[in-house]
């Protein structure tokens, strides 16, 4: 007779080659990526109000060859305490990037970083599409 626990070892089963496949992507070749858009949760005010998140997280921005420089994440860091402030009032629907232009003057590093973070592409999808979009029409 087939019990709960043989369905369940064999689900396991079936479905552990495609979870150790997922764990080396993410582990491997996946990674760099994965970890850039842990750490650009960081430029998302409502992100970072609900986080509140330590020093020791802004070293993930690093992962950034822009903002891979000692200076500038030790800047961010003394920043955080006063980004972390200004978040606290800040609504659910209210636009990242008036947000980050309401408050540029008072936290430039944050501000400065966000500019450069938010202007990356997170895929390739619109280049793929615009080759699609010029093969069909030199057809």
């Amino acid at each position: 007779p087939i019990t709960k626990q043989k369905l369940v070892e064999h689900g396991l089963h079936c479905v552990q080659p495609g979870l150790t496949y997922f764990n080396e992507c993410l582990s491997g070749p996946l990674k760099t990526a994965l970890d850039a858009f842990k750490a650009a949760r960081l430029f998302s005010p409502q992100n970072v109000n609900v986080m509140k998140p330590d020093s020791s997280v802004v070293d993930s921005l690093s992962v950034f060859p822009f903002l891979n420089d000692p200076s500038v994440i030790e800047n961010l860091k003394l920043e955080l305490p006063l980004y972390i402030t200004k978040t606290a009032d800040i609504n659910s629907d209210f636009c990242p990037l008036k947000w980050w232009k309401l408050h540029s003057s008072e936290i430039p590093e944050w501000s400065s970083a966000a500019a450069k973070v938010l202007l990356l592409q997170p895929s390739s999808a619109c280049c793929g599409m615009c080759f699609l979009y010029i093969e069909q029409y030199l057809q």
